[in-house]
């Protein structure tokens, strides 16, 4: 049942719920810093990140399990009714969303920035209440199971042996691809006479299939680089032809030129952006020259998108 405003902001267990999971942010962080005190100003900036997809992407498994097992449409669907668990979660989501701006401006404002830090956050953190309020929560808590991207790319950040490409691109098309499509449709069936319920999956759906096509045509190129450098054994320079080395500096160079690319994609203007940190900064990487190590010379391979 839609409920006002004051009601939602005046309730019990949000308020407490709320207070409570404030302390616990900044406890956490405190507690990583202190515990890993060589820590980068980066990996802090992934922590509360990385905690909240976490416990959003294990709290929506119960309400998808619920969906698919359910009989009727979104709206009698049983974990609509979860009322209590449902503002519990939401009060930590909007923790989270409190923790980063306030944490974030304070100790890591090199990783954020207006577009994915403050603007993002304080749009969710007016959203949230006005979902609770159109009894659409539940709806929200179910989608969160779309954070099972970003937690895999917040531990990529917070530990790079953690990093999985393929992994990653694997569970956003599994999510934000192929969920979202069904979400869709669910949506559009479930809600006929409601605008907003229609409009908001369908309007984020482009975005999250933007940055799919980004992420393909960011690993084709890398691997295009590499089979590029398995193919010839000697690479020449710009001055005459004379050999520089063999095909293991070659090959040397272009995991250089790799690695390179992907210290371009952490800048202090990307904090927590897909776009740059899986997907690639296409800006940077338009002529794709390499400098040979050692040589001080730019090779006469070039590599275009």
């Amino acid at each position: 049942m839609p409920r006002t405003l004051s009601s939602v902001l005046g309730d019990e267990t949000l308020g407490r719920s709320l207070l409570g999971f404030c302390v616990f942010q900044a406890v956490f962080y405190a507690g990583f810093v202190s515990l890993f005190p060589a820590s980068t100003v980066k990996q802090r900036g992934w922590l509360l990140t990385a905690l909240n997809s976490f416990v959003s992407t294990a709290v929506s498994i119960p309400y998808l399990f619920s969906w698919f097992a359910g009989e009727g449409r979104l709206p009698e669907q049983d974990f609509q009714s979860w009322t209590v668990p449902t503002t519990v979660f939401c009060a930590f989501f909007m923790s989270y969303l409190i923790g980063d701006l306030v944490l974030g401006t304070l100790f890591y404002p090199s990783q954020m920035n207006w577009g994915t830090g403050y603007f993002h956050h304080t749009m969710y953190l007016v959203l949230l209440p006005l979902a609770m309020m159109s009894d659409i929560a539940g709806n929200f808590t179910l989608m969160c199971i779309l954070e099972l991207p970003t937690l895999l790319l917040a531990l990529a950040q917070i530990n790079k042996s953690l990093r999985h490409d393929y992994v990653f691109g694997a569970s956003y098309f599994l999510t934000r691809i192929l969920l979202h499509v069904y979400a869709i449709y669910e949506f559009w069936i479930g809600y006929p006479g409601s605008f907003i319920n229609r409009a908001i999956p369908i309007a984020i759906f482009p975005l999250h299939a933007m940055w799919f096509r980004q992420w393909c045509r960011q690993q084709l190129r890398l691997r295009r680089k590499m089979r590029v450098s398995k193919k010839g054994d000697n690479l020449k320079d710009d001055f005459g032809g004379r050999t520089l080395c063999k095909r293991n500096t070659t090959e040397a160079a272009i995991k250089q030129e790799i690695l390179h690319h992907e210290s371009q994609l952490h800048s202090a203007d990307h904090h927590k952006d897909i776009t740059t940190v899986f997907l690639g900064n296409k800006k940077n990487n338009a002529s794709g020259r390499l400098r040979v190590a050692g040589t001080g010379k730019r090779a006469t391979m070039s590599f275009k998108n």
